[in-house]
């Protein structure tokens, strides 16, 4: 086999493999209890936070940050809208309370499109 051939076979072969693993991503998932539990946990502490009170943003990160590293475990697509979760809640720590406003809401949002994702399970 000439050179080429070698080469287009090989790159056919890995772009097979690409997207096995795009699919393996978008797969649905089995359902899981502890992702569910984590998520109900969020959920209720993160419908409690209050900028004017910035201590309770810390039991909602801490929540957050054990979603975000479960998903990530589990490898679960929406591991990417966990760590925007927390990365939004770590922002909110530190902004005035109009922007902390701000950064609960992306962080509410982000709930609802992982709502979304996993209700299905």
């Amino acid at each position: 086999m000439d050179m080429k051939k070698i080469l287009l076979i090989t790159l056919v072969l890995l772009s097979g493999c690409a997207v096995v693993e795009k699919v393996k991503q978008v797969w649905p998932r089995a359902h899981d209890p502890a992702l569910v539990s984590g998520y109900v946990d969020l959920e209720g502490e993160l419908s409690k936070v209050s900028c004017k009170e910035k201590e309770t943003i810390k039991l909602v990160k801490s929540k957050a940050e054990w979603l975000n590293r479960y998903a990530e475990f589990r490898n679960d697509p929406q591991q990417v809208s966990t760590k925007a979760i927390v990365d939004n809640l770590d922002k909110a720590t530190t902004a005035s309370e109009v922007v902390c406003d701000r950064w609960v809401n992306l962080s509410k949002t982000r709930m609802s499109i992982i709502k979304e994702a996993w209700s299905g399970r």
